[in-house]
């Protein structure tokens, strides 16, 4: 099999090649009533708020692109049709259709527990998804290299395979509690800008640290339990929602963030969110009209503290950068 460097020039091929070796179809909430055909779900809700926010049925998400100038690979926002974006193989036809009635036929209710449930459940099965399939690709890729390069890629696979041991369990916990309709192992901060911001997040991440600097994860020993924390962000009627989301077991690790972000000015929260996006989230959507408004400067500030930090572990929030996407 032929190694990287007799691919150089061709990335892309490359990374198509390893990402079908990797590929992961399969249902979250696999039973006896799953329908047979894994369908490309949405992980952010098409009609309801990708319509809304598209530009002649285009929003921006973020792609893989070969970078020809380098001879590499990265990641940008570009345009994606509605209907594609922010899919991905993690649900039957069925499951998809059922489980997420309540937010996908309904508006969101302030505090409605089972809507709030199914946003993080969602946004938890959509990282279980991407982290299954990067130990796949990883696993894939280290395979094709030669004996004294294995080792530059040794260290993040075996943090990824932790990593994916625990969503493993949350998956089981999340799945228990959706079964017996346990919404309360969820804890949600609602918070509210009074116009439509025409910007989508579903996402799950983990913070080494809050605003203050004070430990919420310990990335030195990733046996422990990662308290995650979730985000969910669309425009509803005149408003945009930013729900922040944990297991109610982990609320005290991440109260204190929650409070730190609710506690600033409306402005100062835009450009906390909007950091926190840049540094932690690839789950998102954006109108192609509204990120041309933010300012050039902006915009690179953004993809350069995205670049900066998709690869690394325990991520923190004491240093913001002037960004807000919130326009």
């Amino acid at each position: 099999m032929n190694n990287i460097k007799s691919r150089k020039g061709d990335a892309t091929q490359w990374l198509g090649e390893i990402k079908k070796q990797a590929y992961v179809k399969e249902c979250f909430h696999k039973d006896s009533n799953c329908s047979s055909k894994i369908i490309f779900a949405h992980s952010i809700q098409n009609n309801r708020i990708l319509k809304k926010i598209s530009h002649n049925g285009e929003v921006l998400c973020f792609s893989v692109t070969e970078d020809n100038d380098n001879n590499d690979i990265k990641l940008l926002l570009s345009r994606t049709g509605r209907k594609k974006a922010t899919t991905f193989t993690g649900f039957c036809g069925d499951h998809d259709c059922k489980l997420f009635l309540p937010i996908e036929s309904h508006d969101y209710y302030d505090g409605n527990e089972e809507q709030q449930f199914l946003f993080v459940y969602r946004a938890l099965a959509k990282e279980y998804h991407a982290k299954k399939m990067a130990v796949k690709l990883v696993d894939s890729a280290i395979s094709q290299l030669p004996q004294d390069r294995k080792a530059f890629l040794g260290n993040f696979q075996r943090n990824q395979k932790v990593t994916l041991y625990q969503l493993e369990q949350d998956k089981q916990l999340f799945n228990s509690a959706l079964e017996e309709d346990n919404f309360d192992i969820i804890y949600t901060r609602i918070m509210k800008f009074y116009h439509e911001y025409h910007i989508a997040v579903s996402s799950a991440f983990t913070l080494e640290k809050d605003l203050n600097g004070k430990d919420i994860n310990n990335f030195s020993d990733l046996e422990t339990d990662m308290k995650y924390l979730y985000i969910t962000i669309f425009p509803q009627n005149g408003k945009t929602y930013v729900l922040l989301s944990c297991l109610r077991k982990h609320k005290k690790y991440l109260s204190p963030l929650m409070n730190q972000i609710q506690e600033k000015s409306v402005n100062k929260r835009k450009i906390i969110l909007s950091n926190i996006l840049a540094i932690n989230v690839e789950n998102m959507a954006i109108s192609p009209i509204k990120w041309e408004q933010i300012p050039d400067n902006q915009r690179s500030a953004f993809h350069k503290l995205f670049r900066d930090t998709v690869m690394v572990e325990g991520k923190s929030m004491t240093q913001l950068s002037n960004i807000n996407l919130f326009v």
